[in-house]
């Protein structure tokens, strides 16, 4: 069974879709998990010693996995529009929709990262002091 565009553009491209969704879901899924423990109020920005400078809803926290969701299901359409435009070479369509996913792969990953720092913060209540 192949999945995404691996039926088109070949295993790898289905790979690098899988991929692509289950990078979109898990922030989405981790933030379901915490939000039951929020407090109403949590800390959303910190200045450089760790101090509190804006309090927040906790309804904020999934702003980020909505946006990565998001980004990652147009990074998925744009692959299989660009590489629809290629014309007749396949195998330029093929690179072309790997490396589209790749980029939202690259994206998810970065975006995932920056969610577990605004869950830490909130289920903490203090920031990183660098």
């Amino acid at each position: 069974m192949k999945f995404g565009y691996g039926k088109e553009y070949g295993d790898r491209a289905g790979w690098f879709s899988l991929a692509l969704l289950v990078l979109a879901c898990v922030s989405l899924v981790a933030t379901l998990i915490v939000f039951p423990t929020l407090p109403d109020q949590i800390a959303m920005r910190f200045d450089s010693a760790g101090n509190v400078l804006r309090w927040g809803s906790r309804f904020e926290v999934f702003l980020l996995p909505v946006l990565n969701l998001v980004f990652s299901v147009a990074g998925y359409w744009s692959a299989g529009k660009q590489a629809g435009a290629q014309g007749s070479s396949h195998a330029v369509a093929q690179l072309t929709v790997q490396r589209y996913l790749r980029n939202g792969i690259v994206t998810s990953v970065i975006l995932n990262l920056v969610d577990v720092y605004i869950l830490f913060t909130a289920i903490t209540g203090t920031g990183f002091a660098f």
